[in-house]
């Protein structure tokens, strides 16, 4: 495995585990506990964002 290889799996599990956790937030919040959705939302947000920012400084070269 070379670095390239892990890096996409790597950025592939955060992403699974992103939108884990949003539906997590959601199906609380459709049961009635906002404060624990929310924090599971924000939770997964806070994951795409760092996924997001991880692909972009990633060196092209």
């Amino acid at each position: 495995m070379d670095r390239d290889t892990l890096f996409i799996s790597a950025i592939v599990v955060v992403g699974i585990l992103a939108i884990l956790n949003a539906w997590r937030g959601a199906t609380l919040m459709r049961s009635g506990d906002v404060p624990g959705g929310r924090k599971f939302l924000i939770m997964g947000l806070t994951m795409l964002l760092m996924m997001a920012f991880a692909i972009y400084i990633r060196p092209t070269g």
